[in-house]
């Protein structure tokens, strides 16, 4: 890695925990020149603006949460461990990455050029990740699914959905209970066989 990277890469690190502390608003250029022990022009050399900034952090943390789920996924072997590595891997990994966390969910930030369509392509990609997991149970004989892609939709939701009740309660024990759950009512259903 040249200098230069090393450098861009460090105000991505900085920025990073500059934006959990204070958000993409209340963020400044000199805090994150501050942070970083450069100077507000050296900031700019590297970014045209606190926007392409924070979407530097965006898309590593992106980058950094895929590579989790796609490792949960590989190391287990049939359809059903896959999908019920992912509902883990996302539910306990996601509350570490605030910043993605942040653009994800934060309607403020609609404003900025690239997070509607951020939001869409990582949208689209998880649903369509977990479609195919759907698809491989299916064709295993495993899944009794009609429309895998449909489903995907409803699951990733529910699982959207499910991260602020979980992360925002403050016992473990909760939040694991809660995470299992969540792979059990996915995997088996609700009704009784």
């Amino acid at each position: 890695m040249v200098q230069k990277d090393r450098i861009r890469e460090n105000i991505v690190d900085v920025a990073k925990e500059i934006f959990r502390k204070y958000g993409y608003k209340k963020t400044t250029m000199d805090d994150i020149a501050m942070a970083a022990n450069k100077g507000k022009s050296s900031i700019y050399y590297y970014f045209k603006s606190k926007e392409e900034v924070y979407r530097a952090v965006v898309e590593r943390e992106a980058e950094q949460f895929d590579g989790i789920l796609l490792k949960a996924i590989e190391n287990a072997k049939t359809p059903a461990e896959k999908i019920g590595s992912y509902i883990l891997a996302r539910m306990k990994e996601i509350g570490k990455f605030d910043t993605l966390l942040d653009a994800l969910k934060n309607e403020g930030l609609g404003h900025l050029a690239f997070i509607s369509k951020f939001r869409t392509l990582h949208d689209a990609t998880q649903t369509q990740r977990f479609a195919a997991l759907l698809r491989e149970g299916v064709e295993q004989g495993r899944f009794q699914i009609y429309d895998p892609a449909l489903a995907a939709v409803a699951i990733i939701t529910a699982m959207k959905g499910m991260e602020a009740p979980i992360f925002l309660n403050q016992d473990d024990e909760y939040k694991e209970s809660s995470i299992h759950d969540l792979v059990n009512i996915v995997l088996y259903g609700i009704v009784k066989r």
